[in-house]
């Protein structure tokens, strides 16, 4: 879904600025994914929202966000 959002959102800086942006972004998106899987981890619950249907880790991630 994360994907989903960034590839379908507006077009950013072009030209000298944009490798800048875009690695930016990308540092940033890596972090959150990094502080996601962290957190499942952590979660005494992870083994059971990973183990459900169609379960990635961000899925598994909010689920564990709402106990």
């Amino acid at each position: 879904m994360l994907h989903a959002r960034l590839t379908a959102a507006p077009r950013g800086a072009t030209g000298e600025h944009a490798a800048t942006h875009a690695g930016t972004t990308a540092a940033l998106v890596a972090a959150l994914a990094t502080s996601i899987g962290t957190q499942l981890d952590a979660h005494p619950d992870a083994e059971i929202f990973q183990s459900l249907p169609r379960s990635g880790s961000v899925r598994a991630a909010r689920l564990s966000a709402l106990t």
